[in-house]
């Protein structure tokens, strides 16, 4: 027979463990976030500048802008999180973060298909299709620790 006691401590490092799991899955997607997002640099210029003259340049430089900024601020999280101190206590809201960044990345990716679309130029809707592809392909890599990020 058991007090109890057992059951509790047995509770306890479960708990224990599943909480170092997903601080161990954080930090993945903190360490491998900074190859997507260069790509999410570097893409977005060398479309705009494929695409110049193809689709209107309000929605082309809207959407380049759009991504860069989302991506530098998901960079300065990254930069953020390398930074600090390990806090066991923030991993939820640094999870939450990370998810949500990439939630908006994705949308702002998402809108190529909508802003800058090339209806008349099958050329330039293989190239966007194919940076499309390339950019969920490695997104694909990177987010795949933890499944709220990766359907992010």
């Amino acid at each position: 027979m058991t007090d109890g006691l057992a059951d509790i401590d047995h509770d306890v490092w479960q708990d224990n463990e599943k909480n170092l799991i997903i601080e161990e899955q954080v930090r993945l997607l903190y360490k491998n976030a900074s190859v997507t997002m260069i790509s999410s640099l570097v893409n977005p210029p060398v479309i705009a500048f494929l695409f110049w003259g193809v689709v209107g340049r309000a929605s082309l430089i809207a959407w380049v802008t759009g991504v860069m900024l989302v991506t530098l601020i998901r960079y300065a999280d990254v930069f953020s999180y390398r930074r600090s101190v390990a806090d066991p206590s923030l991993t939820c809201r640094r999870l939450r973060r990370f998810t949500v960044g990439a939630g908006l990345s994705g949308i702002a990716w998402g809108l190529s298909a909508v802003l800058i679309f090339p209806a008349e130029s099958l050329v330039h809707q293989t190239v966007l299709a194919f940076v499309h592809g390339g950019m969920l392909i490695g997104a694909a890599g990177t987010y795949a620790p933890v499944r709220k990020s990766f359907f992010a």
